[in-house]
């Protein structure tokens, strides 16, 4: 089986699965070329491009197919307009977030459960290209939810990455590599 798409209880035949994820990478290739295209996907409201992409990143899809829509979503953040609108989704969708007690929830237990399971990090590596781009329009946003991002990024990948196995040995250096990309942006921003 191809890398991430072994995720079986999700029943999308394979053949159906990579148009998925192909379609998803060409708006991908265009919002990330096209200005006019990147407003487009992220503004039109019969379209709710964003909206549903963090709908589907937030449910139980193929792992391969998250990492493509999170990789999308960094097209789309690329401009404040859209990363603003991310952004608000992402919170108000909890795909990320706290328990009472402390505990990261939403993509962390994802990551635990799914990702470490099949040795297989689509999901992570999307979303940390996401989070790349995003912190780079972190202005106005809640620095309690950034906190918990950082916490996501530096204590569940970059402490963690070296402990865990792998499908594929450069799964491991890209998640490394993107975790650090995405530290750098914050703080250089």
């Amino acid at each position: 089986t191809h890398p991430g798409q072994h995720d079986t209880f999700q029943q999308i035949p394979q053949s159906e699965l990579a148009g998925l994820v192909a379609w998803v990478q060409l708006v991908e290739i265009v919002a990330k070329n096209d200005q006019i295209s990147r407003r487009h996907f992220a503004d039109n409201s019969s379209w709710s491009c964003i909206e549903t992409a963090i709908s589907l990143v937030a449910s139980a899809i193929p792992l391969v197919l998250k990492g493509a829509l999170f990789r999308c979503l960094a097209s789309l953040a690329m401009d404040e307009h859209g990363a603003v609108k991310i952004w608000t989704t992402l919170i108000s969708l909890s795909v990320l977030t706290k328990t009472s007690s402390g505990k990261l929830v939403g993509i962390q237990d994802e990551l635990e459960t799914r990702e470490c399971t099949f040795k297989c990090y689509d999901s992570s590596i999307g979303f940390l290209h996401l989070m790349k781009t995003l912190f780079l329009h972190i202005k106005n946003i809640d620095k309690r939810y950034l906190l918990q991002y950082l916490q996501f990024i530096i204590k569940s990948i970059i402490c963690q990455f070296a402990d865990r196995s792998y499908e594929n040995v450069s799964q491991m250096w890209h998640l490394c590599s993107a975790a650090c990309d995405a530290l750098y942006n914050f703080l250089h921003h």
